[in-house]
């Protein structure tokens, strides 16, 4: 706090005029810089993670890793971990609430998750999905859960999909063009959406057939047949078919958008930047099929307000997108 008038003056005139790195070490030196740049208050910060061990802090702090395996014996602090790691991911990572989905064994894990998330976070935490297998292999089939029908409702889940034909649509995150010890050429990439990512491999006349669509950055929809192995009996793949770009069909399969924000995050200026964002794309000779929907989520109330705009109608070109990806505070879906 500056109580001093003079001293007030020039913080704010180097807050304008000195550059970032700057002005925070005349002002907030030591670790008061790694505190600003938490999403969190230090108060906050403490009250999550401040009894955490080394270990756990050390789980915690890993925003790289894209798998995370916690091995350890009974009484150890595994819960805890793993209900800290998701608030982190809410609060600290800006991970979308939609994003977020626990598995457990048994429904005695699942409602004590629920209620250390609860007391940890507060109301935020009833928009997470914490579930049984169970329980999510009968949201998957679209069915009411009971104990009676769950003996074996994964493997009816499983063999839902065995030879069926599948439609996966994400961004090519990696790539990759090799040659095997036989001298065939081959690719692998990784292609993922909001809330997954799956390594492919194509091979002989499709490594050959699908080559100009294994580059890093494209946005590819795909069909295929989830279909034994060649020669692996029981060893099961999804079999890729046909390939195009994902702007292609987008015209044909986006029924509708919806941008989703924080209710903490809403103000004047963000209403406006979204406003500015459809009209710089409310070009004449684009087709607009695609309804706009707004969604509001008060985390601390645990309500969402989902509101569709009858008036407005907009086409998901790629330069839309870029422009909705730039906005702080803002997740879109298709």
């Amino acid at each position: 706090m500056i109580h001093d008038y003079r001293d007030a003056l020039q913080f704010v005139e180097d807050y304008f005029q000195l550059n970032y790195s700057s002005f925070l070490n005349k002002y907030f030196k030591g670790s008061r810089q790694n505190e600003i740049k938490r999403n969190i208050t230090p108060e906050k910060f403490r009250q999550l993670f401040g009894e955490l061990s080394p270990t756990q802090l050390k789980i915690i702090n890993d925003n790289e890793s894209k798998h995370i395996v916690v091995a350890a014996g009974p009484g150890s602090g595994k819960t805890r971990i793993l209900v800290h790691k998701l608030a982190s991911l809410l609060l600290m990572e800006d991970v979308k609430h939609e994003q977020l989905l626990m598995l457990t064994f048994s429904r005695a894990a699942t409602t004590e998750f629920k209620k250390r998330l609860l007391k940890l976070i507060g109301n935020a935490s009833y928009f997470i999905d914490i579930k049984t297998f169970h329980s999510y292999c009968f949201d998957l089939l679209g069915k009411v859960g009971n104990l009676e029908k769950s003996e074996h409702i994964i493997e009816r889940a499983i063999e839902k999909i065995k030879n069926r034909e599948l439609a996966i649509g994400g961004l090519v995150s990696s790539a990759n063009h090799r040659i095997s010890k036989t001298g065939k050429p081959f690719g692998s990439f990784m292609i993922e959406d909001f809330n997954d990512q799956v390594e492919l491999a194509l091979f002989g006349e499709d490594y050959l057939k699908f080559k100009p669509f294994i580059n890093e950055g494209l946005f590819l929809y795909m069909k295929g047949k989830v279909q034994e192995r060649f020669g692996q009996k029981g060893n099961w793949e999804f079999k890729v078919q046909h390939i195009q770009l994902l702007t292609d069909v987008r015209d044909k399969l986006a029924k509708s958008i919806t941008l989703t924000c924080y209710l903490s995050d809403l103000n004047e200026q963000l209403v406006e930047q979204i406003v500015n964002v459809i009209r710089e794309n409310d070009l004449p000779e684009l087709q607009k099929n695609c309804e706009l929907r707004i969604k509001v989520v008060d985390q601390e109330q645990g309500i969402a307000l989902d509101m569709l705009s009858k008036a407005t109608k907009v086409n998901p070109s790629n330069e839309m997108l870029r422009s909705l990806e730039q906005l702080k505070g803002i997740h879109f879906r298709l």
